[in-house]
């Protein structure tokens, strides 16, 4: 009879480490969708930012108002940070190929499938670190845009003057 700290030389079968790979390739994909998704939600605060941005400046008055000018800077501010959002990408795949590891071919069969787990449990660290910074940033951006688009369409009916004496 083993202790619970030994182990027999195969604790864990080919099968076990196969599901256990199937796990957290499906950790690793349920990552990349929520990634995209905010990139596709990134775009859309994009589009939103480039039309209230257009409508701003058409429209002289806006411009000429102190209102007018910190919404605009505030949805120029907008757009650059989802121009930096949506670019900011550091997606490792969830396996390496033979080209980057020749050494997949000399391991055996329990050691190729260790080394597949271990480039995902990286791959998902990297690609977790990637997506907080993006989540965060989105909120960010969607703030400030939310603010400024109320910032911009309320120097129609707020006017504020700055004298200087």
């Amino acid at each position: 009879m083993t202790s619970l700290t030994e182990t027999e030389p195969e604790h864990i079968s080919n099968s076990m480490l196969t599901v256990w790979y199937e796990a957290l390739l499906n950790r690793y994909n349920t990552i990349k969708e929520s990634t995209n998704a905010i990139d596709n939600k990134t775009s859309i605060i994009l589009a939103a930012c480039i039309a209230v941005l257009i409508f701003g400046v058409s429209s002289s008055d806006l411009i000429a108002k102190p209102l007018g000018i910190i919404g605009v800077v505030g949805l120029v501010i907008s757009i650059i940070l989802s121009l930096i959002n949506i670019n900011l990408k550091q997606t490792p795949a969830e396996v390496n190929s033979s080209e980057d590891r020749p050494e997949y071919y000399k391991k055996t069969d329990d050691g190729f499938i260790w080394q597949l787990i271990s480039d995902i449990e990286l791959a998902i660290s990297i690609l977790t670190v990637s997506n907080q910074r993006k989540a965060k940033l989105y909120r960010w951006l969607t703030g400030l845009f939310a603010i400024s688009t109320i910032v911009l369409l309320s120097a129609n009916y707020i006017q504020i003057e700055i004298i200087i004496k």
